[in-house]
């Protein structure tokens, strides 16, 4: 019997090869900023660092993008180099575009804040409009690995409540499992956010933005499926509708 309680007990253990071995400096997956003029590059930090006093090597390869035809990802910089994105058909080796290509292998992340940023060149650039990458970054060393996204945004010129591009507002991922992020321009005045079947009927509650310019929406209790979000200005005006999919 005391034998197999031992068993059961280590049964339940948590598999350490999935423990958190690094964390970034904003404490979330993304990263946005907005680009409001001078010189056209747009920077995006969130640095990484070990989450113990151990270093860790942490690789990296670009997964996914959603680029606004005049936005350039123009590359990735980590601790050790910068990769650049000079030539999207032929990226140099380390710069994966959309899963292309062989992982970068960065220099060992500290108990301290080190670089990790994501470059855009954004001076042809509507304002309004947005772009963001996904960074796959992983644990050369456990299994531990998380998704990082970097979102840019260029201004709306002068103040309106109006949503009119499909780019100024985004959601990832899509599709979604347990919750779904909201980026948008916050010119755009959302406060409210809701979310609806296809058959029109609203499901969950109403969400309250804290932020002006993101939200998160809780979709575990919802069945999978396609959905819309409604983005509501101050007044209660629907300034953007949104689809996604729950699977």
């Amino acid at each position: 019997m005391r034998n197999a309680i031992l068993a059961l007990s280590i049964a339940l253990l948590p598999f350490a090869g999935n423990a958190q071995t690094f964390v970034t400096q904003n404490g979330t997956d993304s990263a946005n900023a907005t680009y409001t003029g001078g010189g056209g590059e747009l920077t995006i930090y969130n640095r990484i660092k070990s989450a113990s006093s151990d270093s860790v090597i942490v690789t990296w390869k670009v997964t996914d993008s959603h680029l606004d035809p005049n936005w350039a990802f123009t590359g990735i910089c980590d601790n050790n180099t910068c990769i650049t994105n000079d030539a999207v058909a032929n990226p140099p080796k380390g710069f994966l575009l959309n899963g292309g290509g062989v992982a970068q292998t960065s220099l060992k992340y500290g108990p301290s804040y080190e670089d990790f940023h994501a470059l855009y060149e954004c001076t042809a650039a509507a304002n309004g409009t947005s772009s963001w990458i996904k960074v796959n970054a992983r644990d050369l060393a456990g299994s531990y690995s998380t998704n990082l996204y970097f979102i840019g945004f260029k201004n709306a010129t002068g103040v309106t409540t109006t949503i009119t591009s499909s780019d100024d507002v985004t959601l990832y991922p899509n599709p979604a499992r347990d919750a779904i992020n909201v980026l948008f321009n916050r010119n755009a005045d959302v406060r409210t956010i809701a979310v609806f079947n296809l058959i029109g009927k609203m499901v969950g509650p109403l969400y309250r933005t804290s932020s002006s310019t993101s939200a998160k929406i809780q979709l575990v209790d919802m069945p999978n499926g396609i959905y819309f979000i409604r983005l509501m200005n101050s007044q209660g005006h629907v300034v953007a509708t949104r689809r996604f999919t729950r699977q």
